[in-house]
């Protein structure tokens, strides 16, 4: 049961919820757009929000595969991975490889001057 205390100060309808999280909106903006406590939503709604917000990553995921077989706007391009990035938790990895050093042997950047 609710605690009475952080009752939200607006009706909280599961279709607006689901169009806050599909917009990306944290639990603490949500909460503030309804007057209540992050931990009200989370108690009360995370079915709904855990719902929406996968939906708003599949969305995305979607939209980059999408751009990445029909690259003809490179500024939408940059936008997709920052999203990927900071939404997704995709990242670039580099691999760097020096021919002249022996695989058992290992060296400290730290140290240079």
């Amino acid at each position: 049961m609710a605690d009475p205390r952080i009752k939200p100060r607006k009706e909280v309808t599961d279709e607006e919820l689901t169009q806050l999280a599909k917009l990306g909106c944290t639990y603490e903006e949500m909460a503030a757009f309804y007057g209540t406590t992050p931990s009200w939503l989370h108690n009360n709604k995370s079915d709904i929000i855990t719902a929406a917000k996968s939906d708003l990553k599949v969305r995305l995921r979607k939209r980059q595969l999408d751009v990445a077989f029909d690259a003809s706007d490179p500024k939408s391009c940059t936008m997709l991975i920052f999203l990927g990035k900071t939404m997704l938790g995709q990242r670039e990895t580099v691999e760097v490889v020096n021919a002249n050093l022996p695989s058992t042997e290992s060296f400290d950047l730290t140290d240079a001057d």
